[in-house]
C-alpha cells in the first residue's frame, strides 16, 4: 500500500508515462492476487521502453521537420540566385541590345560615307574627263557653205562640236530646193555640189536660222557665226 501512495506521489509532481504506469500496477496489485517480482520488472520494463520509444519518435518528428526547414531554405536561396541570374542576363541583354543598336547606327554612318565617296570619286572622274577631253576648232560658217576657209574659229570641246554638227545635218536635211535636193553634207552630196544647188544666201540665211534657233545650246559657236553675218541675227 506504501508503494502505491509513494508511486502516486510521485506521477503527481512529475506526470510521465513511466509514474502513470507504476500507479496503474499498484492499483491492479492491490485489487488482484500479487503477480511475481519478476512479471513487475518485466511490466515496468515494457513502460519504460514505450516511453522511450515515444520520445524516439518525438525526436525523429523533430529531426524531420528540422531537415524539411533546410530544404525549404535551400530551395529558396536557389531561388534568390536564379532570379540574380536572370536579373544579371537581363542586364546584359540590354547591354547587347545598346551594342547592336550603336553597330547599325555606325554600320549606316559607314554606308553613307561610302556613298558619299563614291560620289566623290565619280564627280572627280567627270571633272578629270571634261579636263581631259579634246577641243576642235569649229568654223562657224561652214565651209561647205562657202564659208571662208581662213575665218576665225571657235575653240570647242570635241564632244560638243560633234553635237552640234549632228544637229546642224539634221536641220540641213530639211532645207531643200524646188528639185528635192538638200543642204545637209554626207557621201554623195558634197560640199560643191551642195553649192551648186543653193547659192550663198540661200545657205547663209539656212545657217543663220540653224544658229538663231541654237544660240543657248551653243552660244560660242552663234556668237562667232553673227560677228561675221550681223544681219542675220535675230
Amino acid at each position: 500500500m506504501s508503494f502505491t501512495v509513494l508511486d502516486v506521489a510521485t506521477f503527481i509532481k512529475e506526470p510521465s508515462l513511466a509514474n502513470a504506469a507504476f500507479v496503474v500496477v499498484d492499483i491492479v496489485t492491490l485489487a488482484t492476487p500479487l503477480p511475481s517480482a519478476g512479471a513487475v520488472r518485466a511490466a515496468v520494463k515494457g513502460v519504460e521502453l514505450l516511453n522511450e520509444a515515444h520520445k524516439a519518435a518525438e525526436i525523429a518528428s523533430t529531426a524531420k521537420h528540422a531537415v524539411d526547414a533546410v530544404h525549404v531554405v535551400e530551395t529558396g536561396t536557389k531561388a534568390v540566385e536564379g532570379a540574380r541570374a536572370i536579373e544579371e542576363a537581363a542586364r546584359v541583354t540590354e547591354g547587347g541590345a545598346h551594342v547592336v543598336e550603336a553597330g547599325s547606327h555606325t554600320v549606316e554612318a559607314g554606308a553613307h560615307t561610302a556613298e558619299a565617296a563614291r560620289a566623290g570619286e565619280e564627280g572627280s572622274q567627270a571633272s578629270k574627263t571634261v579636263r581631259r577631253e579634246r577641243t576642235h576648232e569649229h568654223h562657224s560658217d561652214p565651209k561647205f557653205m562657202g564659208g571662208e576657209p581662213k575665218q576665225p574659229t571657235t575653240t570647242l570641246a570635241e564632244s560638243e562640236h560633234q553635237q552640234l554638227h549632228k544637229e546642224l545635218n539634221e536641220f540641213l536635211k530639211q532645207q531643200k530646193s524646188e528639185f528635192g535636193h538638200d543642204m545637209a553634207p554626207r557621201r554623195g552630196n558634197p560640199g560643191s555640189k551642195i553649192r551648186q544647188n543653193f547659192t550663198r544666201d540661200e545657205l547663209l540665211r539656212a545657217a543663220g536660222e540653224f544658229y538663231n534657233k541654237n544660240a543657248a545650246r551653243f552660244p560660242k559657236a552663234a556668237e562667232d557665226f553673227f560677228r561675221q553675218h550681223p544681219h542675220l541675227r535675230e
